[in-house]
């Protein structure tokens, strides 16, 4: 029995010491999280995945929350667990939670993997075709490598003997460096120690930056140079000496208390002159060029760079290491810095500015649902813009509980920016690469039009373009789009671009996301039947099925909600779809079809550089911005000018462009050039300087310009001057601009206008504009067609603008003195802007207000409330129907001369508050007439019925000894839904509906070609309805941005 009692206990104490444990083990785990999703997110352990997109998450730091964040991938070095814990444990972020946690005795690896598990949809494994940034990946295989060789025998045994010097980095050290193979950490080790920059620090609300001395990773070795001048060779290398010498100019001596020379090679050195040692066979992976199917234009085999395994010595390894070292601590040094002037250019971005990151997406395979075996793909080019602009600081309102418990209002600001994604798609079916400098360029003039239009109608003017793209080559990197970057003034006078491009294969971020999107829709498309065979077709079904015009942030801001604050610097506001064509055949095919957004890419017009070098060392380069104020004399113009070079202090003269003879010849552009571009403090001041006209760029040297820029030693800035020639000027819509885009909208609509005329009618006309007979035509307001965007004379537009974009606030409250109690709040006038529903504010707003005083004496409409008056639905419109004449008995009091002697009463109706309706009671004709854009439905009835009895009923009360039931026999109810014209949305009702109370008031009927869904798309009806109802207000209020 005392046996039994005894096990008993025993198991009791097993269990619960076995709860205790697991409860223990999920509460270590639990608040390991937060810490472990930041180690995640490090840029030292994993980046992002350019074949994924975007994956939602439990908030680690609030676990009733979800995020929406861009998945990763682990660095080739870190693919498997046991890498990972021991890197983890190797962390800061793993003391900042011992620190926090001091009764925790760590973190094994049960529960590190346990954790993981949470991020499985964050971070995965590098995939065959995850791009790999070739330098560093090289390294840290030849670490491999090298730890294997040091860890064994006596190999270990002399390496770890070895006596240390001062500033030499102790074996156990390197042995523990080459077993993380983390290339940043072995770099931030043989260099000095990282240093704070204050001016640096242009982000106030994060940690001032730390970086490694440039002098410790880009300065040159006193002994290398002197033997470099010890080797001449005669006579003939004096002038190649002397370019040498300029392109290095402004290098400086390499820091002596640093560098793997001082810190690392006498341990090697020891091993390498080792007969023993230094002889062994190792096998490492290299990166060495593969040979592939084809022969390239040169007649050579086609090679690709491909990791293959190498066997070589241990005394060659060490040499093969220490290659790839001296190439890597400036790599990863100008990674980390060109990563911080991507993170600080949205902070310092001014009012006039867009910020660009662009990329060509991987070449689309529309692969078949069903496909034979011999089947070949179809593809697609896509090449994505994320532009960044019209930054602005939002306040926003919230609750949030205090430190008792009781949720408390609070007040925020928000610093954001209009976040837009921009698709050109083209073809790939002619011979030749499409994905090159001629199409970039062709898009990005057209971004800088358009977004100089949008910028203009905010009364902002834009003068700065900053380009970000990666260091391809034929794409970025290469003499056509240097020449365009330079020459940008030709094209946008008064705009500068900034074209900064990323170290090579480290370009990754939104722009990667974004460009996975298409792909992934024409696959989802593909498996229910929508087929996108090539690539038009894969840009009309994303205009389908991917565009967008609004997003939650939009309604964020409008309500000043405080979710505002998770938008981030990425969060997308609208994403539009365009497609690049390279005839012009093409072009007038399908212009019409898609206004506004078929582009042509005229290569009959890329201006070159005549086969001529036009920028020394461009594999160092990292900046290319434009400075010239106008178009330079054309070469040949002065006789005594020099071929090689321009005098910049000469005063230049503006060319005539339309003479095709003199475009045919060369001009000489400059361009400011940079190995680093730099954003510390005394270089914003000089280029503040510059915009403001203060200081002439063109005036003096580029080094004398930054000479207070402490990094001026290394940038190697300089002016260069570029020969651009050109066969024709280009005059194609490549690079349309506003207005040329709406003369092309006219040219488009006169051919729809010519197709119709059968069914053209009598148009009328005011002061400000006159109509065309055309079926779109009918469409009045104020007696003018809507057909005519142009009519908004650009000042109008920009008021309107302004209304719609600003955020809400009561000074903008449009105020009626005919009628105060129907006056337009600015929220509610906002909700003209895209893609948003009308509310009864704004129809009673502009049907009482505009359309009530061009009433003729015997008509009137009621408001939007009469008929939830009447049916008793509530002020939504959700209460069941339940018809209730008292609700309305005095309704008819406040018709001027009677209910009785009215022609027409028109009523809105709001259905359920999510859909408009148009009825008309014609007293002439005895008629009760109905209007749905969304066709013919059943509930349509209940309307009709309604407005009859409540005739009946109206009628009673006027007339009690007549026979009203005789009366309303005589009446006739028509549902005439199928007549007039569809809404292809579900947002457009209240637009429908107010544009059928024109035509109605107007001209007393609608017909199926009245207009259509396409025109009020392309002629932008939702401003025009702003503007009148603006117009009609008493107080008119303007908008004043807060840059003006």
């Amino acid at each position: 029995m005392a046996r039994t009692t005894a096990r008993g206990l025993i198991d009791d104490d097993t269990a619960i010491s076995a709860l205790e444990r697991k409860r223990r083990k999920d509460f270590i785990r639990d608040t390991l999280l937060p810490h472990l999703y930041r180690w995640i997110i490090n840029d030292d352990v994993t980046r992002f995945d350019s074949n994924q997109s975007h994956a939602t998450i439990v908030d680690p730091e609030d676990p009733s929350k979800k995020i929406k964040v861009h998945q990763r991938i682990w660095l080739w070095r870190l693919t498997n667990r046991e890498q990972q814990h021991k890197e983890f444990l190797q962390s800061s972020y793993y003391k900042a939670f011992m620190d926090m946690n001091p009764s925790a005795t760590g973190v094994g690896i049960t529960v590190f993997s346990e954790g993981l598990q949470k991020f499985k949809k964050l971070v995965s494994n590098p995939k065959p075709e995850s791009c790999v940034d070739e330098k560093v990946s090289g390294l840290e295989y030849a670490m491999e490598a090298m730890f294997d060789v040091l860890n064994k025998g006596e190999t270990k045994e002399a390496f770890m003997c070895h006596q240390c010097k001062e500033g030499e980095i102790a074996p156990d050290e390197v042995l523990e460096l080459m077993r993380l193979r983390s290339s940043h950490k072995l770099v931030d080790a043989v260099c000095c120690e990282k240093v704070e920059r204050p001016d640096l620090h242009i982000d106030k609300e994060k940690d001032c930056p730390r970086m490694i001395p440039f002098s410790c990773t880009h300065g040159k070795f006193v002994e290398e140079e002197g033997k470099k001048k010890g080797k001449g060779k005669g006579k003939g290398s004096t002038k190649k000496k002397k370019k040498k010498k300029k392109k290095k100019k402004g290098n400086t001596e390499r820091c002596q208390c640093c560098g793997y020379k001082k810190r690392l090679m006498a341990l090697f050195d020891k091993v390498k002159d080792d007969e023993r040692l230094g002889n062994k066979a190792v096998t490492v992976m290299v990166w060495e060029k593969a040979r592939r199917q084809g022969k390239a234009k040169n007649g050579k085999d086609n090679t690709q760079q491909e990791l293959t395994s190498k066997v070589m010595t241990v005394a060659q390894l060490i040499g093969h290491f220490v290659k790839l070292l001296h190439i890597c601590i400036p790599h990863i040094q100008e990674i980390r810095w060109i990563k911080h002037l991507q993170d600080t250019d949205f902070t310092k971005m001014s009012p006039g500015t867009i910020l660009i990151f662009t990329d060509y997406a991987a070449l689309m395979a529309l692969r078949a649902r069903q496909a034979k075996n011999s089947s070949v793909d179809a593809h697609a080019i896509c090449d994505n813009f994320v532009i960044l602009w019209n930054k602005r600081v939002v306040k926003v309102t919230g609750k949030k509980k205090d430190e008792s418990g009781v949720e408390v209002d609070i007040e925020e600001e928000v610093t954001i920016s209009n976040v837009d994604i921009v698709h050109f798609f083209a073809e790939t079916f002619e011979k030749g690469k499409k994905n090159d400098h001629a199409m970039h360029n062709t898009c990005l003039d057209y971004i800088i039009c358009k977004y100089q239009a949008k910028l203009r109608e905010l009364g902002i003017e834009l003068i700065r373009v900053l380009l970000w793209t990666d260091n391809a080559p034929n794409q970025y990197r290469c003499r056509q789009t240097f020449i365009q970057v330079a020459s940008v003034e030709l094209r946008h006078p008064g705009i500068k671009v900034i074209h900064r491009l990323a170290v090579v294969d480290n370009f990754k971020g939104i722009h990667d996301a974004v460009g996975k999107d298409p792909s992934r829709t024409v696959k989802e498309l593909e498996n229910i039947g929508i087929r996108s065979p090539n690539a038009f077709m894969v840009f009309v079904n994303c205009i389908q099925h991917l565009e967008t015009f609004e997003t939650k942030w939009d309604v964020y801001e409008e309500k000043q909600n405080i979710r505002l604050k998770d938008k981030g610097r990425f969060g997308m506001n609208e994403r539009v779809m365009l497609f690049v064509v390279e005839s012009k055949e093409d072009f007038n095919r399908l212009a019409p079809q898609y206004p506004g957004r078929i582009l042509l890419c005229d290569r009959s017009s890329i201006q070159d550089t005549i086969n001529d070098k036009c920028i020394e060392g461009t594999t160092q380069l990292h900046e290319v911005r434009s400075i010239e104020t106008s178009i330079p004399r054309v070469e040949g113009s002065q006789s005594d000018q020099d071929d090689d070079e321009v005098d910049d202090n000469e005063e230049e003269d503006n060319v005539d462009d339309n003479d095709e003879e003199v475009m045919k010849r060369i001009r000489h552009w400059r361009a400011l050039c940079s190995d680093l571009p730099c954003n510390c403090v005394p270089c914003n001041i000089f280029e503040e300087e510059v915009q403001a006209g203060r200081v002439n760029i063109l005036d003096s040297e580029a080094d004398v310009a930054n000479i207070q820029c402490q990094y001026h030693p290394w940038r190697n800035t300089r002016i260069e001057i570029m020969k651009g020639y050109v066969h024709v000027e280009p005059t194609t819509p490549s690079s349309q601009s506003r207005e040329e885009y709406l003369a092309s909208q006219k040219t488009i609509e006169a051919m729809e206008d010519d197709q119709n005329q059968s069914t053209e009618s009598d148009c009328r006309s005011t002061p400000e504009s006159d109509c065309e007979s055309s079926p779109n035509a009918r469409i009045f307001i104020d007696g003018s067609s809507i057909e005519a965007l142009a009519m908004l004379q650009p000042e109008r537009r920009a008021i309107v603008t302004r209304l719609l974009q600003v955020k809400s606030s009561p000074d903008y409250n449009l105020s009626y003195a005919s009628n105060s109690a129907y006056a337009v709040q600015h929220g509610s006038l906002k909700r003209l802007g895209p893609r948003k529903w009308l509310n009864d504010e704004l129809i009673n707003g502009f049907n009482i207000h505009y359309l009530g005083p061009k009433l003729d004496e015997r008509s009137h409409i009621f408001s939007s409330h009469f008929m939830s008056k009447l049916l008793s639905t509530g002020d939504h419109g959700t209460n069941p129907p339940s018809y209730k004449y008292a609700n309305v008995e005095t309704w008819s009091n406040r018709i001027a001369g009677g209910l009785f002697n009215q022609h027409n009463i028109f009523v809105p109706i709001n259905h359920q508050n999510i859909h408009w309706l148009t009825l008309r009671i014609n007293f002439l004709d005895k008629k009760i007439s109905l209007w749905d854009s969304q066709g013919v439905k059943h509930t349509n009835v209940l309307y009709t019925h309604t407005a009859l009895r409540y005739l009946g009923d109206e009628h009673e009360n006027a007339f009690p000894e007549g026979d009203t039931r005789k009366w309303l026999k005589s009446w006739r109810i028509e549902d005439l839904s199928d007549k007039c014209p569809q809404q292809e949305n579900d947002f457009d009702c209240g637009i429908f509906h107010l544009i059928n109370l024109c035509l109605l008031v107007n001209e007393g009927g609608i017909s199926l070609e009245s207009y259509s869904q396409a025109s009020i798309n392309t002629k932008e009806v939702r401003k025009i309805v702003a503007y009148l109802l603006w117009a009609a207000s008493s107080n008119r209020p303007e908008v004043m941005t807060r840059y003006e």
